[in-house]
Order: structure tokens, then C-alpha cells, then sequence
């Protein structure tokens, strides 16, 4: 199979779309079983949501990665990721917390500032910075491998400050986009050698680290184990889309308009279905059904806004 790219533009949406579904389904498994009660497919569907962060890390890396090439950076490369991430969570975060209302005061606002109800938006800002950092003040030889550190060490410091598994089995997929942007060329050369065998392994191998994941829950192995074997799987889960990506329905359009607003997505979903749940005594499947295109339908309404808004916001300030 011939390919000059590990992931298109197109591509990249699609799979951000999918990415949210997984994120999505996560959060409905667990809001499901506190309704309902916990079974083995519910506690899968729990898991996904690893997925679905990895697959956003190294999306996100492989393109910054690709816009920076081995060039230095500066401010204004910083700028962008922060405008297109930042900035949308802190006028979102914002307003849910003056819907929260209540007294407002210094500690408050850091909490907001700090991303803390939100560890995506935090460790995806900390990855883009440090990458800033090294692209800008680290030689072109060992960027690469102090980006690996880097992310490596805040992970192990995660997990030491007992922070939950979620805020560190994902973030090994970041490095691995950088490593996926720089080695492209190798990588597109290696799928032209047997891609139908190589696709084929990779589903074999996912299944398998994916189901000792689900089964470390139901017959103990060990805590190390169990954090491998999950970590592992998210990892593999991110690496393996560069193979499906040809396979990509190239017509589809849903997955691709649900992953350009994947980020709103993720920031309002589990407020659109607190609110329901404050706002209507039904039964929890019909809150779930009724959230469906709040999720899908007005937060990409609201993320068009906003975007429009910066947009202009930014025009102006330029003109002055």
C-alpha cells in the first residue's frame, strides 16, 4: 500500500470523532451502573474512554509535530494551540461556573484556570507547552527523547500522587505521535511490506491486551498487571490507527463533523447530563436518549459560536 502520509486532515477528524464516541460511551457505562448496576459489559464500556483520550494524544501530537518539522518555534505556534484548546475551555468553564453561581474568590478562579475538573485539558496544555519548550531550546538530535522523558516522568509523578489511573495511562500516546510524525517516511515504507497481515495482527494483539485488561478486574492478577496491561492496550489502540486509517470510509461525514467539535463535546457532555438529571424525575434511559443531541447537536452549535467569536475577537485586536 502506497502512502506519503501517516494521517490525512480528514483522517485526523475522523478518528477524533470516534475518539469522542469512545469518551461518551465511557461516561454513559459509569453513569449506567450507578443507575443500574454494574455487569461486565457496562465495566468494558468503562474503559473505553482510555482509548479514546490516547487516540486524541496522538492525533494531536502527530500534528503539532508535523506543523513544527525541525524547525525552531516560537510564541506564535504556542498561540494557536492555545487559542484552539484554551481559550474555548475557559469560556465554557466559565459560564458553568457561573451557572453553578456561589461566591467567587481566588481559589476558585485557579481551580478554573488549572483545568482541574477537566485532566485533558490539563495534561494536553502541559504537553503542548513542554513541546514548545524543547522544539524552542533543545537541539534537533535529542528533542525527540527529552519529550519521552518528560512525559514519562510527570506520568510516574502522577501516579505517586495518587492521582486516578486516567490522568496517566493515555499519556504515552503524545510521544508516540511525535515519534509517528518523525519517523513518517520509515513508517509509510514498512506498510507497503505485507499491510494486510500487519492490520490483521494488530486487531489479534488489541483484543487480546484489551480483554486481559477487563479480565484483571474479574480475576485478580496483580495491580501492576492490571495498570500494564491497560496502559499497554491504550497505547497499542493509539499506534494502531495508523493502519486502519486507509480503511477509512472516505464519504463518511458525521464522524468527521462530531471530531471538529470533539473538544465542546467533551467539555459539555457531563454537563448537559447533570443538568438533566436536576431537571427531569424520569426514568435514566430516557435522560440518556434526551442528552444524545445536546451532546451532538447544540455543543457543536455553541463550539461554531464561540469559534466565530475568537475569530473576530482576534481580527479586532489586530486592527488596533
Amino acid at each position: 500500500m502506497n502512502r506519503e502520509v501517516l494521517f490525512s486532515r480528514e483522517d485526523s477528524w475522523f478518528f477524533r470523532g470516534i475518539s469522542m464516541l469512545l469518551v461518551v460511551a465511557s461516561h454513559f457505562a459509569g453513569w449506567w451502573i450507578t443507575a443500574a448496576g454494574e455487569n461486565r459489559i457496562l465495566y468494558a464500556g468503562t474503559r473505553m474512554g482510555v482509548y479514546g483520550v490516547a487516540s486524541f494524544f496522538l492525533l494531536s501530537a502527530y500534528g503539532l509535530a508535523k506543523s513544527a518539522g525541525e524547525k525552531k518555534v516560537g510564541a506564535s505556534f504556542f498561540w494557536r494551540r492555545v487559542k484552539s484548546v484554551y481559550l474555548p475551555y475557559l469560556i465554557f468553564a466559565f459560564l458553568i461556573e457561573l451557572y453553578a453561581g456561589g461566591a467567587w474568590n481566588l481559589e476558585r478562579i485557579v481551580h478554573v484556570l488549572s483545568g482541574k475538573e477537566y485532566w485533558f485539558i490539563t495534561n494536553i496544555l502541559l504537553f503542548y507547552l513542554a513541546f514548545f519548550l524543547i522544539w524552542r531550546f533543545v537541539g534537533k538530535k535529542f528533542r525527540i527523547w527529552v519529550l519521552g522523558a518528560v512525559i514519562i516522568l510527570y506520568s510516574v509523578w502522577l501516579f505517586y500522587d495518587g492521582r486516578q489511573s486516567f490522568w496517566y495511562l493515555s499519556n504515552l500516546a503524545f510521544w508516540l505521535g511525535v515519534l509517528a510524525a518523525r519517523y513518517e517516511k520509515q513508517i509509510c515504507g514498512w506498510f507497503r511490506k505485507g499491510y494486510p497481515l500487519q492490520v490483521a495482527a494488530w486487531v489479534v494483539l488489541l483484543i487480546g491486551i484489551a480483554a486481559w485488561g477487563i479480565h484483571a478486574k474479574y480475576v485478580p492478577v496483580g495491580f501492576p498487571m492490571e495498570l500494564y496491561s491497560r496502559a499497554a492496550a491504550a497505547s497499542l489502540w493509539a499506534v494502531s490507527l495508523m493502519w486502519f486509517a486507509p480503511l477509512r470510509p472516505k464519504k463518511e461525514k458525521l464522524m468527521i463533523f462530531i471530531g471538529k467539535h470533539s473538544l465542546t463535546i467533551y467539555l459539555l457532555h457531563t454537563f448537559f447530563y447533570h443538568r438533566l438529571t436536576e431537571w427531569l424525575d424520569v426514568d435514566y434511559r430516557i435522560r440518556f436518549l434526551l442528552s444524545l443531541p445536546l451532546m451532538f447537536i447544540l455543543a457543536p452549535a455553541l463550539d461554531i459560536l464561540v469559534q466565530k467569536g475568537i475569530q473576530k475577537a482576534e481580527s479586532f485586536l489586530k486592527r488596533k
